[in-house]
């Protein structure tokens, strides 16, 4: 059985249980081209493990091409305000600006923060970030 035929994200029976799909894959070879998403897939723990911790491959690749160089559509205008949010965030900026963004935050993260601490601590992390 082939990736294209266990593995359907947008069909309804995936979706309500994807787990018969993703133990085939398991079985399979470590790594599947996914024709209809031209997607690579990997479905194995230890696999998917070594590859978030792999420092060269990054979680996105906007920092060193653009959707078109790699293939896909620009994203659609009426979503700009989402994604300017979501790429500024922490945890999708690459090194350096992640390193930059981490050190105001980190010292707080360690000891914990109440919901009410949270507004104070926007004035001192955005003119860092330059955002003030």
């Amino acid at each position: 059985m082939s990736a294209h035929d266990v593995f359907a994200p947008a069909d309804p029976g995936f979706v309500a249980d994807p787990y018969l799909a993703y133990r085939s894959l398991r079985a399979g070879p470590r790594v599947v081209h996914h024709e209809a998403t031209d997607r690579w897939l990997v479905a194995r723990h230890g696999d998917v493990d070594a590859l978030l911790r792999d420092r060269r491959l990054g979680r996105t690749y906007l920092h060193v091409a653009s959707h078109a160089e790699m293939g896909r559509p620009d994203d659609p205008p009426e979503l700009a305000p989402f994604w300017r949010v979501i790429r500024a965030g922490m945890l999708d900026v690459e090194p350096p600006d992640h390193v930059c963004e981490q050190g105001p935050v980190l010292p707080v993260a360690e000891r914990g923060v109440e919901v009410d601490q949270v507004d104070p601590l926007g004035t001192a992390v955005l003119p860092v970030q330059g955002r003030a």
